[in-house]
């Protein structure tokens, strides 16, 4: 018989932390898992981006899911280096801003290869007229903000 290994919510590792599930407003729990990412139901998917906007949103550095698939049943995040803007030069970020706006904002043809491409600016900048940002995402208070909004869509989206 095989028994499944229960995480907890938040591990520490020095700078790094790992989320593996989450709570909020005793409404929604997310348990991680590979599925997550590729889930066949929207909800899940929406949730599991909306958790990573918002841990990023709070840190330099976030690994994900899409970020390759040793990352795809938990998100690591450094917790001690302060928030940092969007670049280009991060596949991480890249693809972060690619899955929230495929997931989140229903750009389902934008494809997720970390190349900030037309489409993927283009798709960003819809998504920040949704939750109305002016500005684009290379300012790093409007990326903060744009993570926080599509975080909370996202979870408000995924209840519906």
């Amino acid at each position: 018989m095989r028994t499944a290994r229960v995480a907890p919510l938040i591990t520490t590792r020095g700078r790094l932390r790992t989320s593996t599930s989450g709570r909020w407003a005793g409404i929604t729990r997310l348990a991680l898992s590979q599925t997550q990412t590729t889930a066949a139901s929207r909800a899940r998917r929406q949730r599991y981006w909306a958790l990573a906007a918002i841990i990023r949103s709070r840190s330099a550095f976030v690994l994900h899911g899409e970020y390759d698939t040793a990352h795809q049943d938990h998100i690591h995040q450094d917790s001690v280096a302060p928030t940092r803007a969007f670049t280009t030069g991060s596949q991480a970020a890249v693809k972060l801003a690619q899955a929230v706006c495929k997931h989140i904002y229903a750009k389902t043809d934008l494809v997720i290869d970390g190349n900030f491409g037309p489409r993927s600016q283009a798709a960003v900048r819809e998504a920040m007229i949704t939750v109305e940002l002016p500005g684009d995402i290379f300012d790093n208070s409007q990326w903060v903000r744009f993570l926080l909004r599509s975080g909370r869509l996202g979870f408000e989206l995924s209840l519906q």
